[in-house]
């Protein structure tokens, strides 16, 4: 436990907590699998500071459980609060998928036979994650508790609404791909004289590579493709999509200089919530 709370104090006082890409708030209901029990309720705060890891700390009320243990019936319930660690893997825009562990204390229980307050007992976690929109989100997921009282090994199934908010990107830790082939086609023409003679000019294009903001990349055209469609329903935004590197990426329109994409950057996620970066090609 030591060593877990030192992570995540690490965690949140470090300088990670500025490139804090999404905050979420959300409330459940739960079922526990193995033993007879009512529908218990959380409530939860996940911090996604990086783009496939978040903290997540909750408070929960397990419902009334009735276990057998020693050909004794044993009923009570118990309230804990948890902190730990989830892992994300995007399957999709609007999908993903995530994998967590951590710590769970009792902090209060009806009945110190089947549990003890004040206990501790490391959890394990498998979630999946739809998001409706900009802002909220449905999560279905397992949850085992490993304690060694009377619940013993503790399964529930949950599901959760989930409110999200505060997306925010720090520029300063996202480093720009390395340019192989120009993606903008700008020519500028330059006039040459000929050895020949004085009068005949010839014209030869120059490329000068062009800011962007990025919003995206993706190995599959379609997954590139499935996300413009979304921002195009959703806002009215000038998008397209370009080949560089071997990924599709969603760019914004082109920009002569950093600062007015920067600044553009600032646009959309000050009135749309639409976090990216800026990249010049």
């Amino acid at each position: 436990m030591r060593t877990l709370s030192t992570l995540l104090l690490l965690v949140l006082f470090n300088p990670f907590h500025v490139c804090a890409t999404e905050h979420t708030v959300g409330s459940q209901t739960n079922y526990n699998a193995e033993q007879d029990a009512n529908i218990g309720y959380g409530i939860f705060y996940q911090y996604k500071f990086l783009e496939n890891i978040e903290l997540e700390f909750k408070y929960s009320q397990s419902g009334e459980l009735k276990v057998v243990a020693d050909e004794k019936l044993i009923f009570g319930d118990y309230h804990s609060f948890s902190s730990g660690i989830n892992f994300i893997k995007q399957r999709s825009p609007k999908l993903s998928l995530k994998v967590g562990f951590g710590l769970n204390t009792v902090t209060s229980s009806s009945n110190n036979s089947l549990v003890e307050e004040n206990s501790i007992a490391p959890y394990f976690q498998i979630l999946t994650n739809y998001k409706m929109n900009e802002s909220l989100s449905l999560t279905l997921g397992h949850n085992t508790l490993f304690h060694n009282d009377a619940i013993d090994t503790n399964h529930s199934l949950f599901i959760s609404v989930n409110w999200l908010f505060g997306a925010t990107v720090n520029r300063s830790l996202i480093k720009s791909a390395d340019v192989v082939r120009p993606i903008a086609v700008n020519p500028i023409f330059t006039p040459i004289k000929t050895p020949s003679t004085s009068n005949i000019i010839e014209i030869t294009p120059q490329y000068i590579p062009q800011w962007y903001v990025q919003i995206g990349a993706y190995e599959k055209y379609i997954n590139a493709q499935h996300m413009n469609s979304v921002l195009l329903k959703n806002h009215s935004l000038v998008l397209s999509i370009q080949l560089h590197n071997e990924l599709y990426r969603v760019l914004s329109h082109a920009f002569s200089d950093k600062r007015n994409a920067e600044q553009y950057l600032d646009y959309l996620q000050s009135n749309f919530e639409i976090t990216g970066f800026v990249n010049k090609f």
